[in-house]
């Protein structure tokens, strides 16, 4: 596992319901709540106001939000600036407030950002008819990509799929 210079590692493994309020429903050992996150710039050694994902989520429950239901993609967004928001309270809350995926102090909302910025530079130029294809394209290559995905790649499917819906 590759790490960063202080020793913690890029990715770890996430408890979507934390080990903590296992009970007789949960015993805390359920492949289906476990999934690999970042560090949440823990290895920035940051106050838990500019922590993100599991980092700042400690031992709280998300409401909503469970990375394993492909439905839940269809209810976030991102905005220009590259922030992340949902449609329902909820979602959005834990996306926003318990997971703090909008941190000023995170590369995550610069890289989001700069993914939509990549795209719209291979959009330059394009007639309608031209865009379309280009976003049907590149989108059908994102999808191809099964088993290791690009970082921010939802993001990028999110915008594609944004700009062709706005193109019909």
């Amino acid at each position: 596992m590759e790490e960063h210079d202080i020793g913690i590692p890029r990715v770890k493994i996430e408890h979507i319901r934390p080990q903590s309020v296992a009970d007789e429903e949960y015993s805390g050992l359920d492949y289906y709540n476990i999934v690999a996150v970042c560090n949440g710039n823990a290895a920035k050694k940051m106050r838990l106001k500019y922590l993100t994902c599991d980092a700042h989520k400690g031992d709280r429950i998300l409401s909503k939000v469970n990375p394993l239901k492909p439905e839940m993609l269809e209810i976030i967004y991102y905005t220009s600036d590259g922030r992340i928001g949902a449609t329902d309270p909820d979602v959005n809350d834990d996306l926003t407030v318990i997971l703090n995926l909008n941190s000023d102090r995170s590369h995550i909302v610069s890289g989001r950002k700069n993914v939509m910025d990549a795209i719209d530079e291979g959009l330059e130029g394009l007639n309608k008819s031209e865009i379309d294809t280009f976003c049907r394209n590149l989108l059908e290559d994102y999808e191809k990509e099964k088993e290791i995905r690009r970082p921010f790649v939802g993001v990028a499917e999110w915008y594609l799929k944004d700009i062709i819906v706005g193109i019909e």
